[in-house]
């Protein structure tokens, strides 16, 4: 489809890259943020329920905001690392403003994803209906709640990944000591 005509290799910190048609990081955890709230790919409330429609809501570098990827068929596999459960489109759906949910990973088309270069930023796109992932009206609200939609420029169908290991911005990465003098 779509996927395969993109080329070329996209540069990410920390990522790596296998190949050069989709420009895919390999499998890994990662955080999966929003290009235009700067919100993370959310399990709300680290449910570990099947059907509960995932969200986006402020980065925290909490396990239901943690996602890896894993290869499978044509794509990845985002596997929620709260619950072990993986990202899918309600009902296996085709049409758009489906949910986006979490669901137990069966190796379905509807729980494959393509990630494909768009910028600087990825297209998070489900293999079975060829949509993307997106917030629902193009929200950049912290609860907004996701799904999948026709593919497009729109910021907020826009992904970055952010490998877990990474500090995330605002974070101290040492915290100052005073040592008394004498």
């Amino acid at each position: 489809g779509v996927v395969g005509a993109v080329a070329g290799v996209v540069a990410l910190v920390g990522g790596v890259f296998t190949g050069v048609s989709n420009a895919a990081p390999t499998t890994g955890a990662y955080r999966i943020v929003n290009g235009a709230s700067g919100l993370c790919l959310t399990v709300p409330g680290s449910s570990g329920s099947d059907g509960v429609q995932l969200t986006v809501s402020a980065c925290t570098g909490t396990t239901n905001q943690t996602w890896t990827l894993s290869a499978q068929g044509s794509g990845v596999r985002l596997t929620a690392g709260n619950s072990g459960k993986c990202a899918g489109v309600t009902g296996a759906s085709t049409s758009a403003g489906k949910a986006v949910q979490q669901e137990t990973c069966t190796g379905a088309t509807s729980q494959t994803w393509e990630l494909t270069a768009s910028g600087s930023t990825y297209r998070v796109i489900n293999a079975n209906s060829d949509k993307c992932l997106n917030t629902a009206d193009n929200s950049t609200a912290s609860g907004a709640l996701v799904q999948q939609n026709s593919c497009d420029s729109v910021a907020t169908k826009q992904w970055t990944l952010q490998p877990t290991g990474s500090i995330p911005s605002g974070t101290p990465t040492s915290t100052p000591t005073s040592t008394p003098t004498g």
